[in-house]
């Protein structure tokens, strides 16, 4: 029966096969060329895991467009936290050589990725298209930012690692089945893993964490651990202990030695943190507006228990993309309590305000640069988007908007007849959120949803609107950049110079490969198009 079962699944794939490549019966697997869209086929369950904790215990099937093939044992759980509670869920697969005991395990070697044995599905329910935003966009747009530097574990002064350890997350997208039945369109993702920092599991310097709730464990020098979740060391020693607890003490030792006027802040800066990163994270989160990204989700980690390196995770709410049913926040605003400047991310959390005080220069010194090369422009922003759509295909889009059609980027906002809804933010915060107890006479406004409206008549108990949705498009995410794009020159004080580069064709340099960058494509000199621009 899983025979049947695996050619029936099989056989439903497009017919774009260089040769086929049977890797079921290998340990470790190298698929040297990341799929365009992989084909995934779970078997051995009849539903999805509900929980992180169900360890089921089924087969995982897969197929890409190159012939690669491999059928491999998996113990599956859903991931996440506050998605765990929505209809289509993320999941885990680990991978298994053993009768489902987790001990020998598979490890997977996908494009220019580090070898794992384990890797996160993302479902992005607030995401049209499931990932192409909230993932896709950023995470690569974080990668061209890096490019042009030297790598993490260079300036770490690591001598030897692997240089498939990207340091940051990547993605690319795959179409999943339950028992060879659509599931839905899911990004295949790296998980937060030492392997992908060049991290050493039994090094006690080698330590990385990650705030999984909006804390003030770093600016009070006292660390809530019930906030904080260790990926490295494997068992957190004390001596790991204690650098996370003398990071959490670096705001105040730099606080003091500002209020006692002796000592040279940027140099003691530089001790502590890697400048590079940290002014990268704010550019990326300005440019994306990652405002989910500065209290919690950023990676911090050191290879010397003493300079601190960061890198993002997480990018679900960027790009205007919000949890609410019916809004997608303007240029404007980074979510619903700042404005493009951020001072959530720049000057009012800990470690980026120590950043945005002495490094300012810096920061507006390098947002040129990523400007003026065209890393940081609408087009090449948005190639991302346009390459991951392509990917999956407008088929499968409407198969992903026909089996989960419940998801509020599938729907549109209904305004009530009692209601108008004012496409204006000027007001937001002096508006007050309805009150389903007081009766709205005629012109009086309240906030619902995120919205502003105002009563057409006098009513009361009838909300502002019926059904809550959206669809996003292209255009939007384009508009969107080109507003935010303008915003963030007039913060950073960015004049384009006049001999610089044109917007519509760029070189990237990756690696020791020049690629041209022409109309939202990447090419090498002689005209082959690049898929992705890697």
């Amino acid at each position: 029966m899983k025979t049947k079962l695996l050619l029936s699944f099989f056989l439903l794939l497009p017919l774009t096969i260089i040769s086929a490549q049977d890797m079921s019966g290998e340990k470790d697997i190298t698929i040297s060329i990341e799929p365009r869209l992989a084909h995934v086929n779970i078997t051995g369950i009849e539903t999805m895991p509900e929980t992180k904790e169900e360890n089921k215990k089924a087969w995982f099937e897969y197929r890409d467009e190159n012939g690669v093939t491999f059928r491999k044992r998996i113990i599956i759980n859903a991931q996440g936290n506050s998605s765990l509670a929505l209809p289509k869920k993320n999941f885990t697969a680990d991978f298994c050589e053993d009768e489902w005991i987790g001990e020998e395990t598979t490890d997977i070697t996908i494009g220019k990725w580090v070898a794992q044995d384990s890797f996160h599905f993302k479902a992005y329910w607030y995401d049209t298209f499931r990932g192409g935003v909230a993932a896709a966009m950023g995470y690569k747009l974080y990668e061209d930012m890096v490019a042009d530097e030297p790598r993490i574990q260079e300036r770490a002064g690591l001598a030897d690692f692997d240089r498939n350890a990207i340091c940051h997350p990547d993605c690319f997208p795959c179409i999943v089945s339950l028992n060879g039945e659509f599931l839905g369109v899911f990004s295949w993702q790296l998980k937060k893993h030492r392997k992908n920092l060049s991290m050493e599991k039994k090094n006690s310097k080698h330590v990385y964490f990650e705030l999984t709730n909006y804390t003030e464990s770093l600016a009070t020098g006292i660390v809530n651990w019930n906030d904080i979740e260790v990926k490295n060391p494997k068992t957190l020693t004390d001596e790991a202990k204690g650098y996370i607890e003398k990071y959490a003490r670096y705001h105040l030792d730099l606080d003091a030695m500002e209020r006692e006027g002796n000592a040279d802040m940027r140099q003691e800066i530089e001790k502590r943190y890697d400048v590079a990163s940290f002014i990268d994270y704010i550019i990326h989160s300005l440019i994306t507006a990652n405002a989910d990204g500065a209290g919690k989700n950023v990676q911090y980690f050191t290879y010397d228990g003493e300079k601190w390196f960061c890198t993002p995770y997480d990018l679900d709410l960027t790009f205007g993309t919000l949890w609410v049913n019916d809004f997608q926040f303007p240029a404007e605003w980074t979510w619903m309590r700042e404005d493009y400047t951020m001072p959530m991310a720049t000057k009012g959390y800990i470690p980026f305000y120590w950043f945005s005080k002495y490094f300012w220069e810096e920061i507006k010194a390098r947002y040129a640069t990523l400007r003026t090369s065209g890393v940081l422009s609408t087009d090449s922003i948005i190639r991302h988007l346009i390459d991951w759509n392509e990917r999956v295909g407008q088929d499968y889009f409407a198969k992903e908007k026909e089996r989960w059609s419940a998801s509020p980027c599938f729907g549109h906002r209904e305004v009530n007849k009692e209601w108008e809804s004012i496409e204006s933010w000027e007001d937001y915060y002096a508006t007050p959120k309805y009150d389903a107890e007081k009766e709205y006479k005629a012109g009086d406004r309240c906030v619902y949803n995120y919205h502003i409206y105002e009563a057409k008549e006098n009513v009361s108990g009838i909300t502002p609107t019926a059904t809550g949705g959206y669809t996003d498009t292209e255009e939007r995410v384009r508009t969107w950049l080109d507003r935010r794009i303008e915003l963030e020159d007039d913060y950073l004080e960015y004049v384009a110079p006049k001999d610089s580069v044109s917007a519509e064709t760029r070189k990237f340099i990756r690696g020791n490969i020049i690629l041209i960058h022409h109309n939202g494509h990447y090419y090498t000199p002689d005209g082959a198009e690049v898929c992705g621009g890697f």
